[in-house]
């Protein structure tokens, strides 16, 4: 319901393609998907290592689509109990202004 300059992590997920895929096929995961991502990373990674793409690691920080309120978003933080962060955990500011990495997933 906005654009690029509004919600730029989420055009981004929208955006992507890969060999197969195209434009709009993918999205910004929900903080839901990142518990998930987090709970099951060994086996995920063991999937990115045989297709040789990019492996989670614990300190990776990537923009969820959930908001925890009007000024942040919770991005993943996987070395943390339940994959998430959001305002005052650790020392990141989640404000919806600050840099992180977007990793899209496939929308089902």
């Amino acid at each position: 319901a906005g654009d690029k300059s509004s919600y730029p992590a989420a055009w981004a997920a929208h955006e992507y393609k890969t060999e197969g895929t195209e434009a709009g096929d993918w999205c910004l995961p929900a903080a839901g998907i990142f518990t998930s991502i987090h709970n099951n990373k060994n086996v995920i990674n063991i999937g990115f290592q045989r297709a040789n793409g990019a492996q989670f690691k614990n300190n990776d920080n990537a923009w969820s689509s959930s908001e925890y309120n009007y000024d942040y978003a919770w991005y993943s933080y996987l070395a943390y109990s339940y994959g998430l962060c959001y305002e005052n955990d650790f020392h990141y500011n989640p404000y919806k202004y600050t840099s992180y990495e977007v990793r899209p997933v496939l929308e089902f």
